[in-house]
């Protein structure tokens, strides 16, 4: 039991040692929770971090995008369409949208009932994950009131549907809205363009591509269509105008 010296000091035993050791590692684990905390992460414990977060992974495409609860049984919990439309509606109402713009509000209470049973409950997840599909409403309703309001007293001569183009879609919302809003007999079509669109010859998105199963699904009021290109890219850019934007035909 007796300690050896080293550099003249008292070494500590080994019970000691094991000791310190396992209080430096509670220390860091419980820095390490905070961190997860803060940045909203599940907490992980004894190593297993990468159980932890694939549980947290498997849990992110449920209809609410946040851990749901489970059963005893281990099961999870599943939400019927009317309850997710229903806490949608209730997010809505805390946004500035529902005050500043309360036509477009009901009209967005309506397009989620029918969105989540049209679609399919997968592709439905993505659109609520953490509020999402809310979120973004509340970002582009500006431009779907400057929409709204121009259709009102935009002519077209008989026989002409506009073309609209969004630019840098992503995901495609603000589009998705705008079918679902605008009126069909004075708009042809709307073109989503994102570099990060897959090619038009590709049947399947690729991993790093956004996947466009809710793009291609049958039902929108004013049809969708996406373009892969890139804004910056001056070559792209003509053939979009060569091939989505031709020139109007003068007098």
């Amino acid at each position: 039991n007796d300690a050896r010296k080293i550099g003249g000091e008292a070494s500590p035993s080994l019970p000691q040692l094991s000791s310190k050791v396992k209080s430096d590692g509670a220390l860091e684990q419980r820095k390490h929770d905070r961190k997860q905390r803060r940045k909203g992460k599940p907490e992980t414990r004894g190593g297993n971090a990468k159980k932890d977060a694939a549980h947290q992974k498997g849990h992110d495409g449920d209809i609410l995008g946040q851990a749901s609860e489970e059963k005893t049984t281990g099961e999870r919990v599943q939400f019927s369409p009317e309850e997710v439309v229903e806490w949608l509606t209730d997010e809505l109402k805390q946004k500035p949208v529902y005050t500043l713009y309360p036509e477009i509000a009901e009209k967005a209470m309506s397009i989620f009932a029918s969105w989540s049973t049209r679609f399919d409950p997968r592709v439905w997840a993505r659109f609520t994950r953490r509020g999402r599909v809310v979120k973004e409403l509340n970002e582009c309703a500006p431009v779907i009131n400057t929409m709204l309001n121009m259709m009102k007293t935009l002519y077209l001569p008989p026989g002409q549907r506009l073309t609209i183009v969004d630019l840098c879609s992503g995901f495609g919302f603000l589009g998705m809205f705008l079918a679902e809003m605008l009126p069909p007999e004075k708009v042809a079509k709307i073109v989503l363009v994102d570099r990060m669109w897959p090619m038009r010859e590709q049947t399947v998105a690729l991993p790093n591509q956004i996947c466009w199963d809710h793009i291609l699904s049958p039902g929108w009021h004013i049809p969708l269509e996406t373009r892969k290109a890139n804004i910056r890219k001056p070559h792209q850019m003509k053939q979009f105008d060569q091939y989505v934007m031709p020139p109007a035909a003068g007098p």
